[in-house]
């Protein structure tokens, strides 16, 4: 099955990343990029035979970037308990590859990666997609008095933004009023 984090926006071709889980007999493939950030994002560290061997905290060495797309057999979760929380990476994923070289396989792309993890990441992504993809700033049905002042911001569908109002860096969704002054 697919785990896609709710968290990150990426173009990876999941038919690839699929068939690669599917040659490499791995319980977990997880779909990884060249680092873009090493001293913001921990690292992944990949074995030359394409299998992850480690975890790395945020250290500014180049390595590999977990996009939050992975393909996984129901195995892999077959002995944790129901119930109790587990996160996968920092604790499961590294007693599978400890019990077993080769559980985590690891599928390298070039796919593009954008976080919007928090609403400075969302805020940030929004605006590299305006800005790639020629959009504006503003959704449909969107009315901005003249005298209002956007900086930074990106407005949804069916938005009202009144006379006098100062918008910094923000991201006003679906059907908000922002009222005068």
């Amino acid at each position: 099955f697919l785990i896609v984090n709710g968290d990150t926006l990426t173009d990876v071709d999941i038919w690839a990343l699929v068939s690669r889980h599917q040659q490499s007999e791995a319980l977990v493939t997880m779909a990884l990029i060249p680092n873009p950030r090493p001293n913001h994002y921990g690292g992944v560290v990949v074995s030359a035979d394409g299998f992850v061997t480690g975890f790395t905290r945020a250290q500014g060495q180049p390595t590999w970037h977990f996009i939050g797309v992975q393909v996984a057999s129901g195995r892999a979760f077959a002995r944790l308990e129901d119930g109790i929380p587990t996160e996968s990476v920092n604790s499961l994923y590294p007693r599978l590859i400890a019990e077993r070289a080769g559980s985590v396989a690891a599928y390298l792309t070039e796919a593009s990666f954008l976080d919007i993890g928090t609403p400075r990441d969302c805020l940030d992504t929004s605006l590299v997609l305006a800005a790639t993809e020629g959009a504006r700033f503003a959704g449909s049905r969107v009315s901005i008095d003249d005298s209002a002042v956007l900086v930074r911001s990106m407005v949804w569908d069916d938005v009202k933004v009144g006379r006098r109002a100062h918008l910094y860096e923000c991201i006003v969704g679906d059907g908000a009023n922002i009222p005068d002054d």
